[in-house]
């Protein structure tokens, strides 16, 4: 009987899997990470997966020894933020390359749950929320930098809380002034608070739309997930719009990096048990993107941005010795580029570091072949200034200054 029960558990899986694939939404460029969510122990921890849009290749993208959660994609896509259950009293925010390797620690105080990392659009910065289990679930924003220097809270009580494109401004979600979440914003540095939303449920999971003239967020019960529903309004706090429309969790949702879709979660197929959807804005043409096994959820999802760094392959000749050129132009405004080779395939490091040696962009962080290659950097951020960009191979490290005038 239990060999019957084996084989029909693959088969499900199998026709799951092959449902997806059948299911093409967008092209297989498109990619989803979203946490992989165990319901019993004997299947393992929970963990970082990615996965295509129209469902094909789906992937574990890092085996840590602890289970993780709640993750966001760095702008670069090189890096991951995310939350380690370190124990059941505490949890921390960790980092992470995109290809498993890196596995750092950034926050360490015990007894509280350091929750919702997310990037800076620069890199410079991770938000994530502090939440104190003895203290009534007391939840406060906090800021660090993107090595885990300066932690620091900002003031403002609240969580979920996202950068806009512009790193000047918060949007969140608060509790503090009834028993129910509403919608807030405030200057990344606590001052400005402003209420969007005043109503008799919660409001929770705000995010900015990329141009910033929109928010996406949750609205429902937190007791009673399945009355949750996904609506957006302009970033003012005007303009209302409910977007879904059913008896299912529809919950957290978040943006396509070119805003023209959102990716969200919701028992819709199946009561209690989450998988990833995505939909057009006006919140039509739904589509499922996962098909997890029995007993397994799926839950956080975060969409890929666009590849900022297009590495270009000039030549696939064995070059004699690794080689990093001289940035071209130079002084540039606003974009250059740099070219460099090198002589065996391994792994490569290409960063952008200012002169007190903060790394500014990775523009290169992967596995290339031998050859000479080329990559641009662009930047509308950074003021006249002299930068310097190293790579790093596993025999070889250079360094070059550059100069961005305005």
């Amino acid at each position: 009987m239990k060999y019957c029960q084996i084989i029909l558990l693959i088969l499900s899986i199998i026709y799951q899997e092959v449902k997806a694939q059948n299911s093409a939404y967008v092209n297989n460029n498109d990619v989803i990470s979203y946490c992989y969510q165990p319901l019993i122990p004997s299947l393992g921890l929970p963990r970082i997966n990615a996965i295509n849009v129209d469902g094909t290749n789906n992937r574990q993208i890092i085996n840590p020894s602890i289970g993780l959660c709640h993750q966001d994609w760095s702008p670069d896509t090189m890096k991951f933020a995310a939350v380690g259950y370190v124990s059941s009293s505490t949890w921390s925010i960790y980092t992470f390359n995109s290809n498993g390797t890196n596995f750092v620690r950034l926050t360490n105080t015990n007894n509280v749950f350091d929750t919702e990392p997310v990037w800076s659009d620069d890199m410079s910065k991770i938000s994530f929320s502090r939440v104190y289990p003895n203290q009534n679930m007391k939840r406060e924003l906090w800021l660090m930098n993107s090595d885990g220097s300066n932690q620091h809270y900002i003031g403002i009580e609240g969580w979920f809380a996202k950068w806009s494109k512009d790193g000047r401004k918060f949007v969140y979600c608060s509790n503090k002034n009834n028993n129910n979440f509403e919608i807030y914003i405030c200057e990344t540095n606590g001052t400005n608070e402003q209420r969007l939303t005043n109503t008799t449920v919660d409001e929770m999971c705000p995010m900015y739309s990329p141009d910033g003239t929109e928010i996406v967020y949750t609205a429902g019960s937190s007791t009673n997930l399945s009355i949750c529903e996904i609506y957006k309004m302009n970033s003012n706090g005007t303009g209302i719009r409910q977007l879904t429309n059913n008896n299912s969790f529809d919950y957290y949702p978040r943006w396509s990096p070119d805003g023209t879709m959102f990716v969200f979660v919701s028992d819709r197929h199946e009561t209690d048990k989450n998988e990833i959807y995505v939909m057009d804005t006006s919140g039509t043409n739904v589509q499922r993107v996962t098909y997890s096994p029995p007993n397994v959820t799926s839950v956080n999802p975060v969409w890929r941005q666009e590849k900022s760094t297009q590495i270009n392959n000039l030549n696939n000749i064995v070059p004699e010795n690794c080689k990093l050129f001289q940035n071209y132009p130079n002084p540039f405004n606003p974009s250059t580029k740099i070219k460099f080779q090198i002589k065996e395939s391994g792994f490569v490091s290409l960063k952008i570091f200012d002169v007190l040696g903060k790394e500014i962009a990775t523009l290169v962080n992967d596995k290339l072949k031998a050859g000479e290659f080329e990559v641009s950097f662009s930047s509308n951020k950074l003021t006249s200034s002299v930068n310097f960009y190293k790579l790093e191979t596993g025999k070889f490290n250079d360094v070059k200054k550059m100069v961005m005038i305005k």
